[in-house]
């Protein structure tokens, strides 16, 4: 019996370390080893906010989990973990090199605390018409009027059910080629 409750110990403390790789930033949290509990330092006891938050989105982070504000801090979970623009997926290094809090633990941002936080949004102007050209279904005339990705092999591909603010947040290689 002993042995049985080790292992089911073990596997459940395996699983929670899992979880760091799931959000950015995740083992680079200033003073946290668990960004879902309560007790952040240690990382057990009850769920905070983000902790119930982040279980409702399925253990994953997705844009919705990332823009909202699990703590009531002002600052959306992306913006503390160091992914503001919600562009971060399992996997990618992160877009900061560290996170800059813990979303489930409130901190007393000043306004421009907050607006260093926010996502910088990359150049909106029209690209170059050769970077709008494209092929295929959603380019007549061979160019794009929409967020354009220009790294395809087969040639450029327009995604024209994007909208402008999130091909912008996407960031390159995608452009925004259609109208604001």
């Amino acid at each position: 019996m002993m042995l049985l409750v080790s292992f089911l110990a073990m596997h459940a403390a395996e699983g929670y370390h899992s979880f760091k790789k799931r959000i950015p930033n995740g083992s680079d949290i200033p003073h946290i080893h668990a960004a879902g509990h309560i007790n952040g330092a240690h990382g057990s006891g009850q769920c905070n906010q983000f902790g119930v938050d982040f279980k409702a989105a399925g253990h994953k982070w997705s844009i919705e989990l990332c823009q909202l504000d699990s703590d009531g801090d002002g600052a959306t979970n992306g913006q503390e973990l160091g992914d503001p623009c919600c562009v971060w997926q399992e996997g990618d290094a992160p877009p900061a090199a560290s996170a800059t809090s813990s979303p489930g633990h409130a901190n007393n941002f000043t306004a421009a605390d907050l607006e260093n936080l926010q996502c910088v949004r990359h150049n909106t102007k029209r690209q170059r018409s050769d970077e709008c050209t494209c092929a295929g279904e959603g380019c007549p005339n061979n160019t794009c009027s929409g967020c354009n990705r220009v790294d395809v092999d087969e040639g450029n591909y327009c995604f024209d059910h994007v909208s402008h603010a999130s091909c912008l947040l996407w960031d390159k290689p995608y452009l925004w080629c259609g109208d604001e």
